[in-house]
């Protein structure tokens, strides 16, 4: 494997001079590059904003996500007060109609209520 080597000063005419020839050999200038035979490699610190953002943009969608999910509760909150108000209707509808086979299934409750005799 080569060596490493630093490059103290940063004109780009020295920079772009090869690296030894040892095979693998690199330079690394001041601010963290490597340069090689073959290549460069740049060199980037973490930076803690950029984890800032990457959380920035992860609570944003996390708010769209409830935000939608709130949409979704409030309207089945919705189809729900219809259709318990539709079964409350429906329910009324059946009382009524039992209650009214039930007054002409029955003569003698129908006799009853009139204040008739039953014979």
């Amino acid at each position: 494997m080569g060596g490493r080597h630093v490059r103290r000063s940063g004109s780009a005419q020295r920079a772009a001079e090869p690296p030894s020839a040892t095979p693998g050999a690199q330079f690394v200038v001041p601010a963290g590059h490597r340069i090689g035979r073959h290549g460069v490699r740049f060199y980037a610190t973490d930076d803690r904003k950029a984890g800032l953002l990457a959380r920035r943009l992860e609570i944003e969608n996390l708010q769209r996500q409830l935000k939608a999910q709130r949409l979704i509760e409030e309207q089945a909150v919705a189809q729900l007060a219809r259709v318990e108000s539709a079964l409350r209707r429906a329910q009324d509808v059946a009382q009524s109609e039992r209650e009214s086979a039930e007054r002409f299934a029955d003569p003698a409750a129908r006799n009853a209520t009139r204040g008739g005799t039953a014979r």
